[in-house]
C-alpha cells in the first residue's frame, strides 16, 4: 500500500454463501511493529476502529476489512494475510493450514504434519519466529516434489523434496517471516524442528539449508546473532550461495576457524 490510502478487502458473494469469513494474519510473533503505520477498522467510512490483541498472531475479521496507512510511512514494511479462511483449507484435509511454528515449539514431540487431499494440492503456511528454530528433518511419501516457497518472493521455490530426497536434507534454518508448502495432492508431509542454540553439528553426510535473517524482508529491527557450523576432524564440507542481494555497504562473511572470507 502507498503511504495515505485505504484498502478495504471482502469477501465475494459466493464466498459468503458458503458462510465463509475473512482472517487476518500477522507474518511474525510479534505484531506491535506491524501497526505503528496502519490503522484497521471494521467499516468503509473509517468510523470503527477494529480493535486486535497483538498477542494472538491470528484473527476472525468476518466479511470485509478496512485498512488505513498513515502519511510518512512510505518505507513502511508492515505486512498482513487476508484470506478466506475455509477456501484456502479446503483441498487440506487437516482444517487449520496456518500454523505459527513458535506454538509448535511449546509442546513435546515439535512435530508438524498436513495430508493433501485427493483432488488438488494444500497449501501449508508456516509463520515463522525468526532465529528461534531450526527443520531437523522433513518426511513425505509422495513421488512428486513438495514445493517450498518463502512467501517474500513466491515466484520461485527455495527447497523442493521428494519421498527419495526428503531424508537428505536436515538441520535446516529458515528465517523469511513465513513460508508456504504446496503438497501435491493425496500426499502429507511431516516436519519436525528443534532449538540448536544457533549452532549446527555436521557430523555426518547430508544437505543443511541456511537463510539469513528476514530474508527477502527489508530489515525491521537489527539482526542479533549468527548461525556457527562445527565439523569434525578430517569432515569435508562444501558451502555454496545460492541467492544474494545486499547493498553496498553491506558485506557476506564467511568465518573459518582464524580466516575470513568476504
Amino acid at each position: 500500500m502507498e503511504e495515505n490510502s485505504v484498502l478495504t478487502a471482502f469477501l465475494s458473494k459466493e464466498l459468503l454463501q458458503q458462510n465463509d469469513t475473512l482472517e487476518l494474519v500477522y507474518e511474525t510473533s510479534n505484531a506491535q511493529h506491524l501497526l505503528k503505520c496502519l490503522t484497521l477498522y471494521d467499516k468503509e467510512d473509517l468510523s470503527s476502529i477494529r480493535k486486535l490483541n497483538l498477542y494472538n498472531y491470528t484473527t476472525l475479521i468476518g466479511s470485509s476489512i478496512t485498512i488505513y496507512k498513515h502519511i510518512n510511512c512510505e518505507h513502511d514494511v508492515s505486512k498482513l494475510i487476508i484470506r478466506a479462511k475455509y477456501a484456502h483449507s479446503v483441498n487440506c484435509v487437516f482444517q487449520n493450514n496456518l500454523i505459527n511454528v513458535e506454538n509448535i515449539m511449546k509442546t513435546k514431540n515439535k512435530i508438524i504434519s498436513m495430508i493433501a487431499g485427493s483432488q488438488k494440492s494444500c497449501d501449508l503456511t508456516l509463520v515463522n519466529n525468526v532465529g528461534q528454530y531450526f527443520i531437523k528433518q522433513v518426511w513425505t511419501k509422495t513421488n512428486e516434489n513438495v514445493l517450498l516457497f518463502n512467501n517474500a518472493n513466491i515466484s520461485k521455490a527455495v527447497l523442493e523434496f521428494n519421498n527419495v530426497t526428503a531424508t537428505k536434507w536436515k538441520q535446516m534454518t529458515f528465517n523469511a517471516l513465513s513460508y508456504t508448502l504446496k503438497i501435491p495432492a493425496h500426499s502429507s508431509v511431516i516436519i519436525e524442528f528443534f532449538y540448536s542454540l544457533y549452532k549446527i553439528y555436521l557430523n555426518h553426510p547430508h544437505f543443511s539449508y541456511y537463510e539469513t535473517p528476514f530474508y527477502g524482508t527489508p530489515n525491521f529491527k537489527p539482526v542479533s546473532h549468527n548461525i556457527t557450523y562445527y565439523l569434525p576432524s578430517n569432515f569435508n564440507a562444501k558451502f555454496s550461495v545460492t541467492d544474494i542481494n545486499i547493498s553496498s555497504k553491506g558485506k557476506l562473511m564467511l568465518l573459518f576457524s582464524d580466516k575470513i572470507i568476504e
